[in-house]
């Protein structure tokens, strides 16, 4: 199989996700689209190697971007495929592990720190008391973020850690709000431990301004599992403007295989774009069997309209830029509503394009 490259755009981890095209492909591969009244081609199919990490830590967020990828192959070959052909999947799981993985590439989307440093500033917070998750995979996160990011901006008062299996902050956030900061960031890897910081917070230090990092955004099932109104008023990084239109889009489509309940996730839209760029790279080429042309159109892709980040957000390629982000608008400062659900854009600040 020949590989194209890594073509989803990322948030702040990957999306495990890699897209080749060939004409044929050894291995397990999905079933192709079936659904009646399908326009399915009947051509020989376009394989696509799917890297779903579906075995280690990476899994929370692989298996959630792998279903949409397999989502949104339906979809398009529902339509009537790429170039009179439909699209097939073949599946690897390299366990998030880089040699496993071969050339993948983990990409940001942006620096995090100048967006909380402008929202930081925006707001008129001088200082800021954080919590992080004192975990090695969150080491150079916090490091980045913090250590070497925030800390340029305000004033850490006061910061405090705990293990993503502690059952009890109550201590750590009391210390914090001891210190009077003008808000209080949380930098975990989500999951029970970052809504039990949430739970806390609201008890404790309810009237301190909450930040924290991406990943309680794409974690819509642990939303449910807070306190009532827990998360009220929390501004997280995502990856999702609910106010975009062309966001508006694709959870219409994601809910209308997947229901009215369906609460949409940065991995959701980006794997829903990676597929639409290598159908447009393809069509674009002209041929599915010769990959440096399909590279070649993936290079010169410009001004593409996703559908995350904000409505002024594009995705530019060329033969030196692979990170195809044009601003930094590919992500949002969102706003938990009080029931716990993810809002509209914070309104007090968002980052630029």
């Amino acid at each position: 199989m020949s590989r194209i490259r890594r073509l989803a755009p990322c948030l702040l981890v990957a999306g495990a996700l890699v897209l080749a095209a060939c004409g044929s492909g050894d291995g397990d591969s999905s079933p192709i689209s079936q659904a009646p009244g399908s326009e399915r081609p009947d051509g020989e199919p376009i394989v696509l190697g799917l890297d779903e990490d579906s075995t280690s830590a990476g899994a929370a967020y692989s298996m959630v971007t792998a279903q949409a990828v397999r989502d949104t192959v339906d979809k398009i070959n529902s339509e009537g495929g790429v170039l009179d052909r439909p699209l097939e999947i073949v599946v690897g799981n390299s366990e998030s592990d880089p040699p496993k993985g071969g050339d993948q590439e983990t990409c940001l989307l942006m620096s995090t720190a100048p967006t909380y440093c402008g929202a930081f500033e925006a707001a008129k917070i001088e200082t800021v008391g954080v919590i992080i998750e004192s975990t090695p995979s969150l080491q150079s996160l916090n490091d980045a973020l913090i250590t070497n990011g925030v800390s340029e901006c305000v004033d850490v008062v006061a910061s405090e850690q705990a293990a993503p299996d502690t059952t009890d902050v109550t201590a750590q956030i009391t210390k914090l709000k001891n210190a009077e900061p003008d808000a209080i960031l949380s930098s975990t890897s989500g999951g029970a431990f970052e809504v039990l910081i949430q739970n806390t917070l609201a008890q404790v230090a309810p009237d301190v301004p909450k930040f924290t990092v991406q990943a309680l955004a794409n974690q819509p099932e642990e939303w449910r599992t807070a306190n009532a109104g827990a998360l009220d008023g929390l501004v997280a990084l995502a990856s999702v403007d609910l106010t975009n239109p062309r966001t508006e889009e694709a959870i219409d489509f994601f809910r209308s295989i997947r229901g009215e309940d369906f609460q949409v996730t940065g991995f959701d839209l980006q794997a829903y774009d990676a597929v639409y760029l290598l159908k447009e790279a393809i069509e674009s080429a002209g041929a599915v069997d010769d990959p440096v042309a399909i590279k070649d159109a993936m290079d010169a892709t410009d001004d593409y309209e996703p559908h995350f980040g904000g409505e002024d957000f594009r995705l530019t390629f060329t033969v030196d830029k692979h990170n195809g982000a044009t601003g930094d608008c590919g992500v949002v400062l969102a706003e938990f509503t009080a029931d716990n659900q993810l809002g509209d854009p914070w309104p007090t600040f968002q980052p630029s394009c």
